[in-house]
């Protein structure tokens, strides 16, 4: 039956084919926003060979709400074992198992993005293939930080670190592995190497004069300085960061940015200011899924202790008068 199913499977078009493996890389309840994300098709395309592939009695829809979710026709294609062997192309199979590492980190699903991205790593480190290493690398160190495995995650960016020459192959994923190393250590308490790493960071982003290295790289800078209590060097780094952010519309980093911004302004007595950044990030997390607490603006992910707007209002009333 195995042989079967794989001769059916090669005999797909190729879009089609490579399709439905992702999709058993995601498991047996595979949404179409997540698909999409991973596979990387526009959105007609990706209509097209779902269409094809229920036609061929692959797949078959069994949610339309809140979104549209498909699952396997056959027990074996939903255990997988006829894709894998079918799964012609190992690189591409890592590179898949690394977005879907990043994808599962973002909806909390930490388990799923863990199992993924040590998957992906493997795959890429029998290949020997550096560049894929380095993504998989990326997206499994942020999975562990997740979950506050900060030790882990620190020596994973520190790895490509290492690996990554600043100016030469992946300038991009150097800095922000840098950056990120600098973020995490701000977790462990270890401010000396966290500035050194943050600072050298944010060099390289500056003399590479792209777009979005700067961006993560002052976010983490600044929010390294916040947890340190250099709150004047804070606020003058999470400012840059913010009208970076702004200028991309890039609220993915600016929430960070106007969280830890919004925290420091209120620490020096600037309340006013820190409570309309902190309300902003409030709106951009709920925007996103994220978690929503009206009366308790709270700064969680910088190695701060949290503080709410009512706290503010207690220890500095005359500032928001």
């Amino acid at each position: 039956m195995q042989a079967v199913l794989a001769a059916r499977i090669d005999r797909l078009p190729p879009e089609a084919k490579h399709l439905l493996q992702t999709a058993a890389v995601i498991g047996t309840k595979v949404s179409v926003s997540l698909l999409q994300a991973i596979a990387d098709v526009p959105d007609a395309a990706l209509q097209h060979h779902l269409a094809h592939l229920q036609a061929a009695e692959f797949l078959y829809e069994t949610r339309l709400f809140p979104e549209r979710e498909y699952t396997f026709k056959h027990a074996l294609l939903r255990e997988g074992e006829a894709l894998t062997r079918a799964h012609d192309d190992q690189a591409r199979l890592a590179l898949v198992l690394a977005r879907l590492t990043g994808l599962l980190r973002q909806r909390a699903e930490f388990a799923g993005a863990i199992a993924a991205g040590q998957e992906a790593l493997a795959l890429a480190t029998a290949r020997g293939d550096l560049v894929l290493q380095v993504e998989a690398t990326f997206y499994l160190g942020q999975a562990y930080w997740a979950i506050g495995d900060y030790g882990r995650a620190s020596e994973l960016f520190r790895r490509n670190v290492e690996a990554l020459e600043p100016g030469t192959m992946r300038p991009d994923r150097h800095i922000t592995s840098q950056a990120w190393v600098a973020f995490i250590l701000s977790h462990l308490g270890q401010f000396a190497e966290g500035r050194r790493q943050g600072e050298e960071a944010l060099r390289h982003a500056m003399a590479e004069s792209r777009q979005n290295e700067p961006m993560l790289a002052t976010c983490y800078l600044g929010r390294l300085y916040l947890a340190q209590g250099d709150l004047e060097a804070a606020i003058h780094v999470l400012d840059q960061s913010l009208v970076l952010c702004r200028a991309a519309d890039n609220w993915n980093v600016g929430r960070g940015t106007a969280a830890g911004l919004g925290y420091a302004y209120a620490l020096v007595g600037r309340l006013a200011e820190g409570h309309a950044l902190l309300e902003e990030a409030l709106r951009g997390n709920a925007g996103a899924g994220g978690w929503r607490m009206r009366d308790t603006l709270t700064f969680r992910d910088n190695g701060c202790a949290p503080i709410s707007v009512k706290e503010l209002r207690k220890r500095r009333p005359y500032a928001l008068g």
